[in-house]
Formats: structure tokens, sequence, C-alpha cells
């Protein structure tokens, strides 16, 4: 009997346990068609993507279709990652829609398997089997798929548990942490700058209490802080590539005009208390008030859990205060607990101080609960450490219990709340991304452009005559071939955004800029060649070398043995 067979003998329990919680969250998606969500412009990112990729664009970051057409840099600032996944799934072959449900299916898989290693640092195969189901089958993750259709957020979610399995094994000097942190830390980056910046504070305060309370005696906190830094350093130089120009270069477009609005003001998006015990489960939008029309509620079996460890320990409290061991475990716990408060409490409106204090950066989050995004992965584990609280001859029960309850009440969450079938938004018609889906999508238009639909050909001479020829036509380069008897001003139908630069015959042109905020390029008389082709600006183009110099520094390091002290560490049992 093979490997994953013998587990699977001796820890049935486990091994049910996530089976049983990768059939509840993907049974709809495998069996029902397309659903609605309120972000339903997957298949449009994914084959934008996959255009850029296939016409050598690289990194990708200019849609040509969207934009009505005119074009805008997405994927400068939003979740490379997932739709550079996506895309490769569809360079196989996989129509949009399925592309979109693997997508899913995959970033589910990956919170459970990511929260089940972190878990295993903590708790036995079955503990950690439950803690990493209690992520898995959140209502907030249910409500973030099927009802939000937040992809880049819950692949931002499902690199949290990785993350933190990686800080753990590196405070306490196990093998193998680097590629948790550099892998969590990568697709953590790339997927959603905002859960980035809000789990910052978060992990800080995790690592601090690692370091205060389980450290290895050996290891001191300058080793610690060493190895922290340097794969910090790490993740952002393998991402440089789209943090640093994301973060500064988002003055150049229309973000702050479009996320910033009315409705996305902050101050109007806190969660009350109660509405981390209602079960209500919506797919509406979220609002001022306590009656949201999505669900914030955390669930029943994470708060069972929470309930069971607290009062396992309040009745055991003689036997743990004179046991060191069992008093450092409670410490450690005590910490975690305080810190997914700290979560929690920055979703309520007694933060807004803190909210205010930081505005500026704040701000852009828009919805002070997505920081339950955060708070589930902490929930989870804190609700199984009740649970290894107990002797073990009870750890089974509780543990079969426990699960029942989560799958009964949170199975009903992991369904769509109507289904369409083959969506008519899953496309890669280039009309219909500009004429109906661009309206959807303006965050990230450049500043200059106005925002509207106005038809221009591919490049149109001011003065009558005949019409130019293409002789390139790709997203992010176009040639024309004027014959003109007179000069004039060739209108491209291209928003103007830096990086694009023109040249006539080869030699380099000045770009002006239209009204409506086009490129236009003054041609002289006669027979002339005219391009445009979006480049780098200096910030990107040092950016992309820092990327590709940690890339291929990464690949050094494993093809050389990971020298650089990956043997040094501890292996774990």
């Amino acid at each position: 009997m093979d490997k994953v067979g013998l587990w699977v003998k001796k820890h049935w329990l486990a091994a049910i346990i996530l089976a049983g919680t990768v059939v509840v969250f993907s049974w709809t998606l495998l069996t029902r068609p397309m659903f609605h969500t309120h972000d339903y412009l997957h298949g449009a990112r994914i084959a934008e993507m996959t255009r850029g990729l296939l016409e050598g664009q690289w990194p990708v970051i200019w849609s040509e279709n969207f934009g009505w057409g005119y074009g805008m840099p997405l994927f400068e600032f939003y979740a490379p990652l997932p739709y550079f996944l996506g895309a490769l799934i569809h360079l196989l072959g996989v129509d949009l829609v399925w592309c979109t449900k693997i997508l899913w299916l995959a970033v589910s898989v990956v919170t459970l398997w990511g929260s089940y290693k972190w878990a295993r640092e903590w708790f036995s195969i079955e503990v950690a089997a439950l803690s990493a189901s209690m992520s898995a089958l959140a209502s907030y993750r249910a409500m973030d798929l099927f009802a939000r259709g937040a992809m880049s957020e819950l692949w931002a979610m499902a690199a949290l548990p990785w993350l933190l399995c990686g800080l753990t094994r590196l405070i306490r000097d196990e093998k193998h942490y680097q590629w948790y942190i550099v892998g969590g830390g990568v697709v953590l980056i790339l997927s959603h700058n905002i859960t980035t910046m809000l789990a910052a504070p978060v992990l800080l305060l995790y690592i601090v209490a690692e370091v205060a309370l389980e450290r290895a005696a050996h290891l001191s906190v300058w080793d610690v802080v060493k190895r922290l830094a340097t794969w910090a350093v790490a993740c952002l130089g393998l991402t440089a590539f789209y943090l640093l120009p994301a973060l500064i270069e988002k003055e150049l477009t229309q973000v702050n005009t479009w996320i910033l609005g009315d409705y996305f003001n902050f101050r109007l998006h806190f969660v009350y208390f109660r509405q981390f015990w209602r079960d209500n489960f919506g797919y509406g939008g979220s609002g001022w008030g306590p009656d949201d029309g999505l669900s914030f509620f955390l669930g029943w079996a994470q708060w069972a859990g929470v309930a069971i460890g607290a009062g396992a320990m309040v009745a055991s409290a003689k036997e743990w205060w004179h046991n060191r061991q069992k008093l450092h475990k409670v410490l450690l716990f005590t910490c975690f607990f305080a810190i997914f408060l700290f979560t929690l409490f920055m979703t309520m409106s007694k933060s807004q101080f803190i909210w205010e204090a930081a505005a500026d950066l704040l701000a852009f989050a828009q919805f002070p609960w997505r920081y339950l995004g955060i708070s589930i992965i902490l929930m989870a584990l804190v609700g199984a450490a009740g649970v290894a609280w107990f002797p073990k001859r009870w750890q089974t029960a509780i543990i079969v219990a426990l699960w029942l309850v989560l799958v009964g009440t949170s199975a009903s969450y992991f369904q769509g709340e109507s289904y369409t079938g083959e969506d008519v938004h899953y496309t890669d018609e280039p009309e219909y991304i500009r004429q109906t889906l661009s309206g959807v999508l303006v965050d990230y238009l450049p500043i200059d452009f106005a925002n509207e639909w106005q038809e221009v050909p591919m490049a149109q001479m001011v003065h009558e005559g005949n019409q130019p020829a293409v002789l390139v036509e790709r997203m992010h380069e176009k040639l024309v071939q004027f014959e003109r008897e007179a000069s004039g001003e060739a209108e491209f139908n291209i928003a103007y955004y830096p990086g694009w630069r023109a040249e006539i015959d080869g030699e380099p042109a000045e770009i002006r800029v239209s009204e409506r905020g086009n490129i236009v390029i003054d041609v002289p008389a006669g027979r002339h060649k005219v391009g445009v082709q979006l480049d780098s600006t200096p910030l990107r183009r040092v950016c992309n070398w820092v990327s590709a110099i940690s890339w291929l520094a990464l690949a050094a390091w494993v093809l050389t043995g990971e020298k650089l002290g990956y043997n040094n560490a501890k292996r774990r049992d």
C-alpha cells in the first residue's frame, strides 16, 4: 500500500473530514451551471490576460478592450496572479466558465490544505483536519465566493495560512519554512494588495507573540529578525514588478475617483457586534446599519469551538496554573485569541479612530469587514485549540460532533442565488467587453481619459483622404502606414497612459493627448509608417529588473541545493 493509502487507513477520521469538506465546497461548482455574483468580469479578465500573453506582452499590464476599447492598465493594479493562472488554463482550451470554476475550486483546496498545514504545527492530524475545515467552510468564504465573486480576495485569503505556517516554522527553526513564506507572501501580494495591507499588522502581532512565547531556545531574536528580513525582502523583490507600480502609479489613473466614491466610503460599512452571531446568509450588498444584504456571521461550529476551549481551560485552571508547559500553551493561544479579537475590532465602528488616523491609506480598503477574511483563518485555529485541550479519549467525539455541526450549518451557504447556464458575461468577444462590460470596470482608466465611448477608427487623419493601412495590430503595439499630400494629426483609439511611445519611420515622435484622452501624433506629408508601443516607465523598468533578478536568484538557490541556510534548519518530526 502506498503512503497515501497508509495515511488514510491510519487517520481515517481526518481523511473523511477533509474529503467531506471538499465535497461540500465543490458540489455546486461541479454540478450546477454558472451562477450570478456581484463581480462577473472574471471571464473577461482571463480573456484579456490570455490575449496579452499570446501577443507577447510581459508582464501583462494593458487590457485593450476594457475602457470601451481604448484600453486601461488593468493588471498593473488588479490581481495579476489569479488571472494569469486562469489564462494558462484557458490556453489549454478550457472555456471561460470552467476556467473561473477551476480557479474557485483550486483556491478552496489551497485554503483547506494551507489551513491544515498550519494547524499541524499545533495539533494532531485529526484536530488539524477539523481546523482546516472550519477555515474552508467559513460563512465569509462562501459569501466571498457565491455572493460577491471576490476572486482576488479568496486567493489572498488562501495564502494567509501558508504564510503563517512559514512564520511558525521559521521561529521554531524548522525545515522548509522558506517555501511557505515565499509561496504565501508572493500569492498574497499578487492576488490582493488591500488584503496585504490589512494583514501586515496582524502578521506582525503574530510574529511578536511567537517570538516572545514559542521561540526555540537556541535561536536568538536577532537570528529570527535576520531570517524574517531576508525572506521579506525576497517576497518584495519577487513581486516588485507589481507591488511598487501599483502603489506609486495609481495617481496616473482614475482609481481615487471611483473606489473612494460615496458608496465606498469606509465609514458606511462597519459591522455591528450582533452581526457576527446572526445567521442570515444573503446575496445582497453592504450598507450602513446592521441590516446588510451580506452576512458577516462567523459560524456556529467555530463559535462552539471557541466556547468549548474557553470552558475547558477555566475548568482545568488549577491544573495548568501549576504546570509550566500547559501555562505556556494557554498564554500562547490567549495571544492568538487576542489577535483574532483585534481583527474583529477593526471591522466595528469602535475602531473608526484608527481608520480616520490612517485614512489616506485605509480608505482604499473601502469595507472594514474585509478584515473578516483574516478573522476566519485565526478563528479556525483558536476554535480547534479548544478541542485539543480535551484528553484524547474525548477528542474524537467532539471532533465528529463539531464537524457535523459545521457541515450541517454551512452546506447551504456554498451555492449560488441563481443559475444562468453559460453566462453571457463569460465571453472573450471584444465587442461585448468593450460595449457592455466596460461600464462596470472603470477604476483604472487613465487619468486624462473621458469616461465615455465614442467610435474612433484605428488611426484617423483630421484631413480628408485615404484611410491608413494597418500593418501591425496588437493590444500593446500598433503600426499604421499613411500616404498623404498634406500633413495632419492622427488620433489612435488608445487611451494615453505613461509608457506609450511613438515612432515615425523608426524615429521617436512626440505624443499629444486629445480632448477625450487618446494618443495623437502629428504626421508629415508623404508616405510614413507611424507606430505606437507600450513601453515601461522608469519605475516599471527598474521594478521589472528587480523582479527578474529576484526570480533568477531564487532559481539559482534551488538549483545549488538551497545552501542559503536551508540545510541548517531542523526537520520536523
